[in-house]
């Protein structure tokens, strides 16, 4: 029989595998079952391990935090405390780092949690503060150590003359605590403290500001005690300035104290009025010439000697002068005006002055100091009953008083002492509180955080820093407003020199109809006569060494003058004067220096000390921004953004 030519293909038949293969991929789905099980439950046992470990050093942190509580529970810590406080200390730093270390498992989860509604915050800023815990924690217990050591062989030492004694035989350790305290700064500097909890918002923020006093309190360690007086005596000139009557540093010298620090102990505030210091018999240098022509002032004493804005040049000046009228030599020279005093007494507040029915806070100071100055505390008499002459004499005798009442709510511990520190740091970067120091160590640091008031350009940057001077004898600064616009362009392309203009906008808001110009020194019938009067202003304008004047507008043009400035700049100056409910606008126009170009432009802005917030608008080669500048200085550039 024949075969056909063709057979139609037919699919392989699939052999079923062997029994083994099959067994073998059923084991293999079991094995990966059984090891993610396996998985489970180790991860399962981590996370118990963990959660015990994070509960056991969080009881352990609590208690030993509970016995401290304890033990300063009658709210006097002294030298006699700290013995017994130095393990609970320790073994709470033991703690706090245990539950760090612990809690950085948990850190990716926690942070994740941020966006979440209320709580999310706050979870999300649990591992900072843990780091900033572990790392105050440890300088708290090795600090007490060497406090402890030290007191083993002090005797009766007091409390500030141990610890002082602690940091000058340990200048190393305090560099470490220094760099611990940095750690700390760095980590709760990552936490908006706004969005946090309410109950945690303001102590947070309290925290954040001590933060930064620690860093930088640790950094000086060293030079603390000479400072301090551990080593002798040493005292500091207190400047009251009143800044509703502006000055170059802040404002009219007002009253002029002397204080001693003894052992860490400071003595009393000798207050006394700015024109009880003068000898009329010693030589003091000429006036300025704009004080000469514009004031009729001749020679220089304390009350007007801060005609420079660069406070090292002005203490290294009121130091001479106050050791020739007074002499006395001081080891530096502190400002302080009435935002820093509204600052610290709103910290402490509320103060019961000594002949005054009406307890200070922050929010009534002013009004208070213009009763006081209106009707002396001794007498209640004003100028129009007492007289002139007698009313003058006592016009300023609430500032010892104020300063008392402070002094004994501090003494008596009657304050939260992180709201005190968040206050006078405020008052530092604002530049109402200002230190400059002789001790070149010291200076260095405070001239590193912008405290010691110094007018320092920004190597390659722009510069803009405005310094008015009233020259009215008159508070109108109490309500003037001013404002500033700048302008930068290269209109003859990037390699030939900026043109700049700033505008400078003042308004004085109250408005006297039929008002005439008065330029005598005098009083009237109480202090806000004193606010509705003309503005007599010396206005400079600091800008970078080599920029050249193109023109001043709003300017007596008999006035203007452009040359160098302190520590390398240029300053531009005019005077003018305007009557009260009046607008007037200084504006000047210049060249920048040909190194300052459109690549990488940053600006400086410096605000003056004692001036109230700037509104400030900024346009360079078309980029523009506004802001109102609150700090000390504004560092800002196009592509960068802005620091204060």
């Amino acid at each position: 029989m024949s075969q056909p030519d063709s057979v139609p293909s037919q699919p392989p038949i699939m052999e079923p595998a062997p029994p083994a293969e099959q067994a073998g991929r059923s084991i293999s789905r079991k094995q990966w079952l059984f090891l993610l099980r396996v998985a489970l439950l180790v991860l399962l046992a981590v996370l118990s391990y963990k959660i015990v470990r994070v509960g056991l050093f969080a009881m352990s942190a609590y208690n030993h935090a509970a016995e401290l509580r304890q033990l300063r529970a009658d709210g006097n810590l002294d030298a006699a405390d700290l013995a017994q406080a130095q393990v609970p200390v320790a073994e709470a730093a033991r703690a706090v780092a245990g539950l760090e270390q612990e809690m950085r498992f948990f850190a990716p989860v926690l942070h994740a949690a941020g966006p979440i509604p209320r709580v999310g915050p706050t979870v999300a800023a649990v591992p900072e503060l843990l780091v900033a815990g572990r790392e105050y924690a440890m300088i708290g217990a090795e600090g007490l150590r060497l406090v402890a050591e030290a007191q083993s062989g002090a005797g009766d030492e007091t409390l500030p003359r141990l610890a002082l004694s602690v940091v000058a035989d340990n200048p190393e350790a305090f560099a470490l605590f220094a760099g611990r305290a940095r750690i700390a700064e760095a980590a709760l500097s990552q936490i908006d403290a706004a969005k946090l909890l309410p109950d945690l918002a303001e102590p947070l923020a309290q925290l954040q500001s001590v933060a930064q006093f620690a860093s930088a309190g640790l950094s000086m360690a060293p030079a603390l005690p000479d400072m301090l007086g551990y080593h002798g005596p040493r005292s500091y000139l207190l400047l009251v300035q009143n800044n509703h009557e502006l000055r170059a540093t802040g404002g009219f010298i007002s009253a002029v104290g002397r204080v001693t620090v003894d052992n860490g102990e400071p003595g009393e505030i000798d207050l006394t009025d700015s024109y009880n210091i003068g000898r009329e018999d010693a030589n003091h240098p000429p006036a300025p010439e704009p004080m000469h022509e514009h004031m009729g002032i001749q020679l220089i004493f304390v009350r007007d000697a801060n005609w420079s804005p660069d406070l090292p040049t002005t203490g290294q000046l009121v130091r001479a002068l106050y050791a020739q009228d007074a002499g006395e030599t001081v080891d530096g020279v502190i400002t302080v005006d009435l935002r820093a005093v509204e600052l610290l007494v709103g910290a402490i507040a509320p103060l019961q002055v000594q002949g005054s029915d009406t307890p200070v806070t922050g929010e009534n100071l002013v009004e208070q100091i213009k009763r006081f100055w209106d009707q002396p505390l001794e007498t209640g008499d004003t100028i129009e009953s007492a007289g002139q002459q007698e009313w003058w004499k006592q016009r300023k005798d609430f500032m010892p008083a104020l300063a008392e009442a402070a002094l004994n709510r501090v003494r008596g511990g009657r304050f939260n002492p992180l709201k005190l520190a968040d206050a006078a740091l405020a008052a530092l970067d604002e530049r109402a509180i200002q230190v400059w120091l002789v001790d070149g160590e010291i200076a260095a640091v405070m001239a590193e955080y912008g405290w010691d008031g110094g007018l320092r350009p920004q190597a390659g940057a722009d510069l803009l820093a405005l310094v008015d001077t009233n020259m009215g004898y008159n508070k109108v600064d109490a309500v003037l407003q001013r404002s500033v616009s700048y302008t930068v362009t290269w209109p003859d392309g990037a390699d030939k020199p900026a043109l700049a203009e700033a505008a400078i906008t003042y308004v004085h808001p109250l408005e006297v109809p039929g008002h005439v110009c008065d330029h005598r020194p005098r009083y009237g019938d109480n202090y806000d006569d004193m606010t509705r009067r003309c503005y007599f202003n010396y206005v400079r304008l600091y800008v970078p060494a080599g920029s050249e004047l193109v023109s001043a507008e709003g300017v007596d043009p008999a006035s203007v003058s452009a040359g160098p400035g302190e520590n390398g700049t240029q300053a531009l100056a005019g005077y003018f004067e305007m009557l009260p409910g009046a607008q007037h606008t200084v504006r000047f126009r210049y060249r920048l220096p040909p190194e300052i170009t459109p690549e990488g432009y940053a600006l400086l802005v410096r605000r003056q000390s004692g001036a109230g917030p700037l509104p400030l608008r900024v346009d360079v080669n078309g980029q523009a921004a506004e802001t109102t500048v609150t700090a000390g200085n504004w560092l800002w550039s196009p592509g960068g953004g802005a620091a204060d």
